[in-house]
Parts: structure tokens; sequence; C-alpha cells
């Protein structure tokens, strides 16, 4: 906070540009990124059940000198349509329910602390990937996947260990 508010060219960088969003006053550069959310949108409109195809946004945005959508849902809904987001939401929100409950069953539990951090850190993890796929390409950036990959296996296989020494 203190660099925010002490270093004016750091505001800048947030709060200039093309400034299409706005919240509370202020102004928010989206980078060109709503002009690419609309003709994403507009394009997923001619099939929305099921979604064009999985290369398309590449084609439509070509033009503009981008082949991504850097909207991940918006990617996934044009793709996919309304049933693959609706799959990929029920897959994603249910596997992080079930982090959520077994960190909670464990979190103040001195001999589950391993178990504790684990599960926190899938959360947390699966939390940030969630919000950065709103205005982020994320879901293809493998540096990123594979890590909350093997920490979401690790959290599953850890949740069937504790079930099995506990019955």
């Amino acid at each position: 906070v203190l660099v925010w508010i002490s270093y004016p060219p750091l505001r800048q960088a947030f709060l200039s540009g093309d400034n299409a969003l706005s919240f509370g006053g202020v102004s928010i550069n989206t980078a060109g990124r709503i002009h690419m959310w609309q003709v994403t949108f507009e394009s997923y409109l001619t099939a929305p059940w099921t979604g064009i195809g999985i290369d398309a946004p590449s084609e439509i945005l070509y033009a503009g000198g981008k082949n991504h959508p850097h909207n991940d849902y918006l990617r996934i809904l044009h793709h996919l349509g309304a049933v693959g987001l609706l799959l990929w939401l029920l897959f994603y929100g249910r596997t992080m329910c079930w982090v959520w409950r077994a960190w909670k069953a464990v979190r103040d539990h001195a001999q589950d602390t391993l178990y504790a951090k684990l599960y926190a850190t899938t959360f947390m993890g699966m939390t940030a990937v969630a919000l950065t796929m709103l205005t982020d390409n994320t879901i293809v950036y493998s540096f990123v996947i594979y890590p909350l990959a093997v920490l979401i296996g690790l959290s599953v296989g850890a949740m069937v260990v504790q079930r099995h020494h506990s019955t």
C-alpha cells in the first residue's frame, strides 16, 4: 500500500491505458481485453450449447493480433459451450469444496498439521487460478496448471489415506 501511494508510476501502470472498466470511481486498464471478450462472446453466441470448437478463438481474434481472449471462462464457454463451462465449473467447484472441507476438518488438530498445510496450499492455489482465469489464459500455462494438478492429486490421495486410517 505504501509503494502504491508513494510511487505514482506504479499507480499509472494499472490505472491508465484503455480504462474500459470502472469500479467505485476507479478506472481500470483492461489492456484491450474488453474488445477481445466482446468478439469472443459474439462468436460463442453462434453455437451457445456446444461451443464453436477447440481452436476457434485463435481464428476470430487473429485479425486483431491476438490468439486468445484473456479470459479462460470465456475461452471454455466459446470452445465447449454452456455445457462445457457447466461441467468445468462443477468439477472445479466440487474439487474446491472437497479440499475446503478436508482443510476445515484438520486445521485445528496438531497431529494433522501436514495435511492442513497441504489442503490450505491446494485450496489457495485453486482460488488463485480461479481468479486469474478471469483476465488471463491461465489454463494453458503448464507452469501453473501442472503444479496445481499435483497439489490436487496429493490432496485427494491424502483424503483417501486419512479415511482409510480412520476406519
